[in-house]
């Protein structure tokens, strides 16, 4: 499964039409169907990569051999990636079953359910990336949060400083407008119309603990937007009160000058 740019100029020639996803980031989602005997090797390096998902479909029932099933649920469970095996969701399917990971899915469905599996898989995976890379972003910028909490303080910033706090307020909104992305695909994914692909995707999201995760990244965020919202408002502060110094300063010099005329005239 492959998932594309809908605005970028590709090619038509990624395999069938899966599903088009609006939240949390435009997507299409296109399969391309490999027989399992064209491939020498099952096993992928474990490198998580954000545009493919490979899929394993059999056919549910007395249509898949044990040995063959045994071969995907050994597929399943390895290897790992950065050094972490990530969680393996299972979902039971009318007559088979589904087991997902981040970075591969094995779906053993029935004929008749397998646009239902798969528009799901696509929906949800897209959507699982999409919260991950939120996580990631998050969590390397706490450094410069810190670093940037110390202008809350005395620490007056410079030029450059305050111009890359402004830009980070900016930032700030535009990944608030991103989580409501995520928090609409949750709850309505725009993708999904029929009952047993939103069943498959709602099970998914709680095995997976997206509401947990959701609240997490949304509590992040509010502590960036209070940071950058107070850092920005004491620069401003401080701007507002160098200019009235210099105004008041250039007003006692002006009046001194005109009291030093009038003096030196007196005189």
């Amino acid at each position: 499964m492959s998932f594309l740019n809908p605005d970028a100029d590709e090619p038509s020639d990624h395999g069938i039409l899966v599903c088009q996803m609006r939240y949390p980031a435009p997507a299409l989602a296109h399969v391309e169907r490999i027989p399992l005997k064209q491939r020498a090797d099952l096993d992928l390096a474990g490198v998580l990569d954000r545009f493919l998902l490979p899929i394993i479909l059999l056919p549910a029932g007395s249509g898949t051999s044990f040995e063959m099933q045994q071969k995907a649920d050994e597929w399943m469970s390895g290897p790992a990636i950065d050094g972490r095996v990530p969680s393996v969701c299972e979902v039971p399917l009318r007559g088979g079953r589904l087991r997902w990971r981040a970075d591969r899915v094995l779906a053993v469905v029935g004929t008749d359910h397998v646009c239902d599996a798969l528009a799901a898989i696509a929906c949800f995976s897209w959507f699982s990336r999409q919260v991950a890379a939120m996580e990631e972003a998050l969590d390397a910028e706490w450094p410069q949060l810190h670093a940037d909490a110390l202008f809350t303080g005395s620490k007056p910033p410079n030029r450059t400083d305050r111009d890359r706090l402004a830009e980070r307020a900016v930032e700030m909104f535009q990944r608030r407008q991103r989580f409501m992305c995520l928090t609409i695909s949750l709850e309505q994914p725009d993708c999904l119309q029929a009952a047993p692909a939103r069943r498959i995707f709602l099970e998914l999201a709680n095995q997976e603990d997206m509401v947990s995760r959701l609240k997490l990244i949304d509590d992040a965020i509010e502590v960036a937007e209070d940071l950058y919202e107070h850092v920005n408002e004491r620069v401003t502060e401080r701007s507002y009160f160098l200019r009235g110094m210099v105004a008041e300063t250039a007003i006692l010099l002006a009046i001194l000058a005109d009291l030093a005329v009038s003096v030196w005239e007196a005189f």
